[in-house]
């Protein structure tokens, strides 16, 4: 198959959960003898073809105001930078001759911009398309995170604004793939793809890296790996282990490793400076996973999928993990434990259970994370794929 990707950003422009996932999936397919392109966007006006490890890219040009917002520019620099340019067209019109020039016999669509647009070009140019479900933007500009709290379904102020068209367009796709159940419900229950029949729920791929269980002596005892923000549940993390250290007993540390706002970041490390809490700041995936005994997601937002649960499975490691979400649906009894963020005494019981935990155990559970950790390996991901094309190609 000849098989057209299509994604705002990939690296080396971008390193977010899409264009990771994406990437993955590219190579994947490739691997099964499959012609990958992926399109995508350029950071300035010039329009290049490009090779990252072996996938073949088209970074399509963007005028000024327009160009994915990699560095995160403000909206009304943006939208100065708008008004300088003559009437600009969509970006699924702009990306038509790159569709032109693949010739695919189908196209997949993810997170992008005007993702309606590709869909309507893809059934007027009478090509199958497939789009996945990686994050919440079809429905909310805000991702579903209210001032007050994560959404757990698209509220009525998104539901009014979203232009009906929008939704409806969604029934042009040949068919719909989401990274996890609950994402796929979300949408349901919005009414995006609702004539669809061709649905899948097929998660996001990663690369083992570990064939046995590593020796975790001198480990700590739990560790959080991800972006610092108050909606990932580091600072009810702090609380639940800062308690579980008052209570007494053999020393249990905690590896706090990511990045967020450094006034928000600073806030933590005054609040709770414990000898046996660190702040790493930024760790790869190898050096975290190797100081970590248990990886904690403590997500108060619902995770499209959450890719540390994942991460995690192919570095032998168990997970305690936020009941909300994608991430859920990753784990059972023999790969880690799930709590509710909202209440902090189940959290607090669950981090007993964990140091509870004996060595025969911990070590069956490892092993348990790796055997899991292939349902999630980038050939098994493109497999699915790879069948999920065949069947909307049939």
């Amino acid at each position: 198959m000849r098989i057209a990707l299509v994604n705002a950003l990939f690296p080396e422009l971008g390193i977010g959960g899409s264009e990771i996932s994406t990437f993955f999936l590219a190579k994947g397919l490739i691997g099964l003898g499959h012609d990958v392109r992926v399109l995508s966007q350029n950071v300035g006006q010039e329009s290049v073809f490009d090779e990252f490890e072996g996938v073949s890219v088209f970074r399509l040009g963007s005028p000024a105001g327009y160009e994915p917002n990699v560095l995160a520019k403000p909206r009304l620099e943006i939208d100065a930078l708008r008004k300088q340019q003559s009437k600009v067209a969509h970006l699924s019109q702009r990306m038509r001759g790159a569709i032109e020039d693949f010739s695919p016999d189908i196209i997949n669509t993810a997170v992008v911009g005007n993702a309606t647009g590709f869909w309507k070009l893809a059934s007027d140019m009478e090509i199958p398309v497939v789009h996945t479900l990686r994050s919440y933007s079809l429905l909310c500009h805000r991702r579903m995170l209210r001032v007050d709290g994560p959404c757990d379904r698209q509220c009525l102020s998104c539901a009014t604004n979203s232009r009906r068209s929008s939704r409806n367009h969604s029934n042009l796709v040949t068919g719909v793939i989401a990274i996890s159940d609950h994402v796929l419900d979300v949408h349901s229950r919005s009414g995006w793809f609702s004539n669809v029949a061709n649905r899948a729920v097929i998660a996001n791929s990663y690369e083992p890296t570990l064939e046995h269980v590593p020796d975790k002596a001198g480990a700590y005892d739990f560790g959080y790996l991800g972006r610092i923000h108050e909606t990932k549940g580091v600072e009810e993390l702090l609380v639940a282990f800062i308690a579980l250290r008052a209570r007494g007993g053999p020393r249990r540390r905690l590896l706090i490793a990511g990045d967020g706002n450094p006034q928000y970041v600073e806030d933590l490390k005054q609040r709770f400076e414990h000898p046996d809490v660190t702040f790493a700041g930024y760790l790869d995936q190898a050096d975290f996973f190797r100081q970590t005994r248990i990886c904690v997601v403590p997500s108060i937002w619902f995770e499209p999928f959450g890719r540390v649960f994942a991460e995690a499975l192919h570095h032998a490691t168990p997970v305690l993990g936020s009941r909300r979400g994608g991430g859920a649906e990753i784990l059972d009894e023999n790969t880690g434990w799930l709590f509710d963020p909202d209440d902090p005494q189940d959290f607090f019981s669950a981090l007993e259970k964990c140091i509870e935990l004996s060595q025969d155990r911990y070590e069956h559970m490892a092993r348990a994370c790796l055997e899991s950790a292939t349902a999630y390996s980038v050939p098994a991901i493109a497999r699915q794929y790879q069948d999920f094309y065949a069947k909307c190609l049939a």
